[in-house]
Order: structure tokens, then C-alpha cells, then sequence
């Protein structure tokens, strides 16, 4: 679902602009990434605490 969020987001963005994404699924750190690769959007970077892990996507 976490892709799902993100790619109505990211239609609604412009070109340049870093999305975060906030999650506590762990699953998200390999899924978000390859669904971002895919559609052609960049992972900035993923940062991870133990309260969250925070994904940064840029739209191309």
C-alpha cells in the first residue's frame, strides 16, 4: 500500500521536488526502492531509527 500512497503523491509533484516517506514496515526499505526504481524515480537516501524508517524520493 505504501506505493500505492506514493505514486498519487508523487502526481501531484514537480519535477525536482524529494519526497518522505514515513514508514515502520520493515518490508517497505526493498520494496519502496525497486516500485521507485521502476517507475523511474529516485531514492535519495533511507534513513532508519527504531521508530521509523524514513525513504526520500525524488521525482525526476
Amino acid at each position: 500500500m505504501p506505493s500505492v500512497k506514493t505514486a498519487l503523491v508523487l502526481e501531484g509533484m514537480e519535477s525536482g521536488e524529494i519526497l518522505e516517506v514515513i514508514t515502520d514496515d520493515p518490508v517497505s526499505k526493498r520494496d519502496l526502492p525497486a516500485w521507485a526504481e521502476s517507475t523511474g524515480n529516485r531514492v535519495v537516501a533511507i534513513e532508519e531509527d527504531r521508530d521509523a524508517i524514513r525513504i526520500y524520493l525524488e521525482k525526476p
